[in-house]
């Protein structure tokens, strides 16, 4: 009997703790919201603290909303705003950086998005947040690596599960 009690104590003692574990880890989440007043659209990025994310500026309220971010660890800083304009001139530049070196295309989540450089030290980011009556909502997000390793792709960057996680957390609401 005692052997059982002993048993269902330690067994508590368990659970108490991969509970306590696993809550812990909320406290290290950080939220950015990026709001733009004229398309009614705010977007949120959920990042761990840890991953090297520092948040430099966010610049709501307007027409030109921008978020500015920073990580030391992958040695790149980035800002991000929204775009819009026709499906029609989405699909022409989409078309017109594919046959660019640099272009890759990604899905974060439930956003399709493409990658483009113009030169080996920036790289940009398109990610189609929605498309309404031939109009495009996108989100660009310009990325310039702070100490680009000429022997790396830029692009390469987004294979980082880091960088990969910061992009799926993407969350947008009107």
């Amino acid at each position: 009997m005692k052997k059982r009690l002993l048993l269902v104590v330690l067994m508590g003692i368990c659970l108490l703790g991969i509970t306590g574990c696993g809550g812990s880890s909320n406290k290290d989440m950080e939220s950015i919201k990026l709001t733009d007043e004229s398309l009614k659209l705010t977007t949120t990025f959920q990042y761990d603290k840890k991953d090297g994310f520092k948040f430099e500026k966010n610049v709501t309220g307007g027409k030109f909303a921008e978020i500015e971010f920073s990580n030391e660890k992958l040695n790149l800083y980035f800002d991000v705003y929204y775009t819009e304009y026709s499906t029609a001139t989405a699909k022409a530049n989409k078309d017109h950086f594919s046959e660019d070196t640099y272009f890759k295309e990604y899905k974060f989540g439930d956003y399709e998005a493409y990658s483009y450089g113009l030169d080996k030290n920036n790289l940009y980011l398109i990610i189609n947040l929605k498309t309404d009556n031939d109009k495009a909502t996108n989100l660009f997000v310009a990325i310039t690596k702070i100490n680009y390793d000429k022997e790396s792709v830029v692009f390469d960057i987004f294979k980082d599960d880091v960088l990969q996680d910061f992009f799926k957390s993407i969350k947008t609401e009107e």
